[in-house]
């Protein structure tokens, strides 16, 4: 598979600081040679998602908020008991980094585990590409997120770009982020 970057970049009304060039590509590259045989709209569908959980940055990101904004994650709150938080400020220690926003201490445990990668006692190595990029692969492949699994609504049947978005958040921006898959599904090839 391959994909038109400049192609993609002329439909997507955008251009790229070299920062951003280098992160994209990189995703690109990570996307294309993956282990798995990914379907286009597969490929498609992690582009979007990469691109609107990093706002365009094209690199892992920290969640947006200032220390009192992670207060309703914190230990005692109903929000922090469903993320695993279980002590004070757990709910900014554990806040959202990565490609996809990994958040909660639960869920930094559960991929600490499946990466062998300290990430607990470490929350920024979520921030680390090939990290950020192992955990926005296997929770969307494997369904670690919602369980949602995304080869369940991306495959090579189909294209369920607005439904795909219950793999990472629900509906949030669904419609959003369906837009920027089909444009990357018509600038992929085989």
């Amino acid at each position: 598979m391959i994909l038109d970057i400049p192609g993609y970049l002329k439909v997507a009304g955008y251009s790229m600081d070299p920062g951003q060039r280098s992160g994209f590509e990189l995703v690109v590259s990570y996307i294309l040679q993956s282990s798995r045989t990914l379907s286009k709209s597969y490929a498609a569908y992690m582009l979007a998602t990469i691109e609107w959980e990093t706002a365009r940055r094209w690199s892992p990101i920290i969640e947006y908020g200032d220390l009192a904004y992670f207060d309703k994650y914190n230990a005692g709150m109903p929000l922090g008991r469903e993320l695993g938080n279980d002590q004070p400020g757990d709910g900014y220690r554990y806040r959202g980094r990565g490609y996809v926003q990994i958040t909660g201490k639960r869920n930094y445990r559960l991929f600490a585990t499946l990466l062998s990668k300290d990430i607990v006692n470490n929350p920024d190595l979520a921030l680390n590409e090939q990290v950020a990029w192992a955990i926005a692969s296997i929770g969307c492949s494997t369904g670690r997120f919602t369980g949602k699994t995304l080869p369940a609504y991306c495959n090579q049947y189909k294209s369920d770009y607005v439904n795909a978005r219950h793999v990472i958040n629900g509906l949030d921006h669904a419609e959003d982020i369906a837009k920027r898959a089909m444009l990357f599904e018509s600038c992929l090839s085989d």
